[in-house]
């Protein structure tokens, strides 16, 4: 996937934005994790996005490669309560929105 470029003054505002939620977390680990939030903002889902955290009969969740979470947010519902579904949405969102340029077979490596 490639992005296409963005105007500066959006491509600014953007990265201030992540650089104000890094300091956040260096405080404690934000409640929100990739595949997680991207289930969610994809799907909606909570049944869906509770197992990709936490994992399921065949399915590792993120919550196992994260120790730092198991402490901060244990299982799906404490995560819903510390907010995950705004920082979901303020974290990823944003990428869901740009705009994608178009692959030609040779550039996708086919």
């Amino acid at each position: 996937m490639q992005l296409l470029p963005q105007a500066q003054s959006q491509a600014s505002a953007q990265l201030d934005s992540l650089v104000s939620f890094w300091r956040h977390g260096l405080a404690a680990p934000l409640p929100v994790m990739p595949k997680t939030a991207l289930c969610f903002l994809q799907t909606g889902d909570l049944a869906k996005c509770r197992e990709q955290y936490e994992g399921g009969y065949s399915l590792t969740g993120e919550l196992d490669g994260a120790p730092e979470l198991a402490r901060y947010y244990p299982d799906f519902a404490s995560l819903l309560d510390a907010g995950f579904t705004d920082w979901a949405e303020k974290l990823y969102g944003p990428m869901l929105q740009l705009p994608v340029a178009e692959l030609g077979k040779q550039e996708a490596g086919v």
